[in-house]
């Protein structure tokens, strides 16, 4: 599985990810909680599969932005690919790099 990396605030801080649904966001019912103002109570979901990772924004929120691109629908993260959102970045590692 890979590991999830969160850059925030000048910090990094690394989860190791397991199969299902992970809800980010800032408030409390989001399982990855975010500081900036500008995100929404839950942002997107990441969902963890044997097959990889998918983001899914929700529907009414400022889209997180991949290689500078809004994301507008479900999408699979690649290793290594950064997603920005409203001064946060993440990104995927291989467990173990």
């Amino acid at each position: 599985m890979p590991k999830l990396i969160v850059e925030e605030g000048g910090k990094k801080r690394a989860f190791r990810m397991g199969k299902g649904i992970l809800t980010v966001g800032s408030g409390a019912e989001a399982r990855l909680k975010l500081a900036a103002s500008e995100v929404a109570a839950v942002h997107f979901e990441l969902d963890v599969t044997d097959e990889g990772v998918k983001l899914r924004p929700r529907p009414g929120v400022v889209p997180p932005r991949l290689a500078g691109v809004p994301v507008q629908g479900e999408i699979v993260l690649a290793l290594g690919k950064k997603v920005e959102l409203a001064g946060v970045t993440l990104w995927l590692e291989a467990d173990g790099s």
